[in-house]
C-alpha cells in the first residue's frame, strides 16, 4: 500500500520535470550540430560550477521551511534569503573568478564564466526555494509550468544565439535567462512579497545553526563531487573529450535521473513523518521495493539509449559525437547506481546518521577526484581509464551507503520488536 501511494504521489511530481526534461532532449539535435563537443564541455563547467555556489547560498535553510511560521513565508523568510544570499553570491564570485582566471583555457573569459555561473547558482537557488514553498501551498501546476516554459526558453535561446554565433558562453546565458524567467514566473503565481528584516534573519540563523553545521557541509561536499567530473575533466583531459562526457550526465542521463529523484522525495516525505519513522519494518520494504523498479526501469532505458547512441549516433547528434556511445557505456554504471541507490540519501539524515553521511561524502570526494586525476600520471592516454575508475568508485560508494542503511533498519526493527515484546 504505502509503495503504490509512493509511485502515485511521484508521478503528479515527475511530470513537468519529465517532459521539461524532454523539450531540452528534442532541442540536442540541433544543439549538437550548431555547437562543437569542446563548447558543450565548457558550458558543462559552468553549469558545474554554479551547481556548486547554489548550495552554498543560503546554508540550506530552506530545510527548515516545515518549522516556518505563515506569517514568516508572507515575506520575512523570502527577505531572509536575499540578506544572506547576495553577499554570499559575492564572496562565491570573488572565489570563483580566482579560481577560474588559473586556468589556461578559461582565462580570456574568466569574468564573464564566473558572472554567468554565480547568476545562474543564484537564479537556481531562489527557485528552488519557491518551488519548496510551492510544493506547500499546493501549487504544484504552476512548479511544472515553470520548468516546461523554462526550458522552452531555454532551448529556443540556445538555438537562437547559435545560429548567430556559437559559443558556451551564449549555452551559458541562455540558461541563466531560463532560470530567471521561471524565479519571476513562480514568484508571481504566488503572489509573494519580500519583507527584509536583520533582525529576523539573524534569529532564522542562531535558531537553525545546526544545518550549517551538519547538513550545510554534506550538502556542498556531495556536490562537489558530483559535479568533480564536469569540471575538472576538460581542465586535465581537453574541453573537446569533456564535451561528449557532459551530454551523456547532464542530458542523456536525465529523463531516468528526474524519476529516481521523484521517486526519492515521495519515499524521503513518508519516512520525515514522525509516525513513520518507526515502521522500520515498512520502511525498508518500500526501500527494497522502491529499488528494484528503479533497477528494472533504467536497465531497460540505459539498454535502448546505448543501443541507439551506438548505431545512430550521427543521425542523432551528428559526427562530431562518435564517441558518446563508448562514453555512456563507460559511465552507465554510476549513472545507474546514482540513480537507483541515491532514492534514500536524504533518509539517513532524518535518521541521524549525519556523520556517517559526512565521512561517507568526504571519502566519495577524495576517491572521485583521485579516480579522474591519476590516470593523467599513470598513462599517457588516460582519457577512458579515468572514466572507468570514476564509474567504479561511484558505484561501490554507492552500494556500501545502501547496505549501511539497509543493516541500520534490520537492527532497529529488531530492537524495535524487542522492546515490544518486553513491554
Amino acid at each position: 500500500m504505502m509503495f503504490k501511494s509512493l509511485i502515485s504521489s511521484s508521478v503528479k511530481l515527475a511530470q513537468g520535470s519529465i517532459i521539461s526534461s524532454f523539450i531540452l532532449m528534442l532541442a540536442m539535435p540541433i544543439l549538437t550540430r550548431l555547437y562543437d563537443p569542446s563548447q558543450f564541455g565548457l558550458y558543462g563547467a559552468i553549469i558545474s560550477i554554479s551547481s556548486i555556489i547554489s548550495v552554498g547560498l543560503f546554508f540550506r535553510f530552506e530545510l527548515s521551511l516545515a518549522k516556518r511560521k505563515r506569517y514568516e513565508l508572507r515575506g520575512y523568510f523570502y527577505g531572509a534569503f536575499i540578506i544572506i544570499s547576495i553577499p554570499l553570491s559575492i564572496i562565491w564570485f570573488l572565489l570563483v573568478y580566482f579560481f577560474v582566471s588559473h586556468v589556461d583555457e578559461w582565462k580570456s573569459s574568466a569574468f564573464w564564466i564566473t558572472l554567468l555561473a554565480t547568476l545562474s547558482a543564484w537564479t537556481f537557488s531562489a527557485f528552488y526555494l519557491l518551488t519548496l514553498i510551492a510544493s506547500k501551498n499546493g501549487f504544484l501546476k504552476e512548479i511544472n509550468n515553470s520548468k516546461i516554459k523554462r526550458n522552452m526558453l531555454i532551448s529556443f535561446l540556445q538555438i537562437f544565439l547559435g545560429i548567430i554565433n556559437p559559443t558556451y558562453l551564449y549555452l551559458a546565458f541562455s540558461e541563466f535567462i531560463g532560470r530567471l524567467y521561471s524565479v519571476f514566473y513562480l514568484f508571481k503565481k504566488q503572489n509573494i512579497k519580500i519583507i527584509t528584516s536583520v533582525k529576523y534573519t539573524k534569529t532564522l540563523a542562531i535558531r537553525n545553526f545546526h544545518y550549517i553545521k551538519y547538513s550545510f557541509p554534506a550538502a556542498l561536499i556531495n556536490s562537489v563531487t558530483s559535479n568533480t567530473l564536469p569540471i575538472f575533466y576538460p581542465m586535465i583531459y581537453g574541453v573537446g573529450n569533456s564535451g561528449v562526457v557532459v551530454l551523456v550526465i547532464k542530458v542523456l542521463a536525465i529523463p531516468i535521473s528526474l524519476l529516481g529523484q521523484s521517486l526519492s522525495t515521495s519515499y524521503n516525505g513518508f519516512v520525515s513523518k514522525k509516525e513513520n519513522q518507526e515502521k522500520y519494518n515498512e520502511v525498508r520494504s518500500a526501500l527494497h521495493n522502491l529499488i528494484l523498479a528503479l533497477s528494472a526501469i533504467t536497465l531497460l532505458f540505459f539498454i535502448v539509449v546505448y543501443y541507439l547512441l551506438t548505431f545512430y549516433y550521427d543521425v542523432l547528434f551528428g559526427e562530431h559525437w562518435v564517441s558518446v556511445g563508448e562514453v555512456f557505456l563507460l559511465l552507465s554504471p554510476s549513472l545507474f547506481f546514482q540513480v537507483v541507490f541515491s532514492s534514500f540519501s536524504q533518509s539517513l539524515n532524518i535518521y541521524g546518521l549525519q556523520k556517517f553521511q559526512f565521512r561517507w561524502d568526504t571519502a566519495r570526494l577524495l576517491l572521485v577526484f583521485s579516480a579522474i586525476t591519476l590516470p593523467n600520471f599513470l598513462t599517457d592516454d588516460g582519457i577512458y581509464l579515468s572514466l572507468s575508475l570514476y564509474s567504479l568508485v561511484m558505484s561501490v560508494m554507492y552500494i556500501f551507503q545502501f547496505l549501511y542503511f539497509d543493516r541500520f533498519l534490520m537492527k532497529k526493527n529488531l530492537e524495535f520488536n524487542d522492546s515490544c515484546k518486553t513491554c
